[in-house]
């Protein structure tokens, strides 16, 4: 497999879920954001936007903790 953005955008939205998840300042800070940003030459600003939009259209709301049992 070959390493692209998209790949790695769509990596940090469906496997790195700290915090609250859809913030896009909070996933501006994400290390795998930064080291994206770093290696594909891209605003971190710019990845946090294209991670909230892969996790909007896969419905993923990170962070969310099921009350009910």
């Amino acid at each position: 497999m070959r390493a692209s953005y998209r790949r790695a955008v769509e990596w940090i939205a469906l496997n790195d879920n700290s915090g609250n998840g859809d913030n896009q300042k909070e996933i501006e800070s994400y290390v795998t954001t930064l080291l994206v940003a770093d290696l594909f030459d891209k605003q971190e600003s710019v990845v946090a936007k294209n991670i909230v939009a892969v996790r909007n259209k896969h419905n993923i709301l990170v962070g969310e903790t099921d009350t009910e049992n």
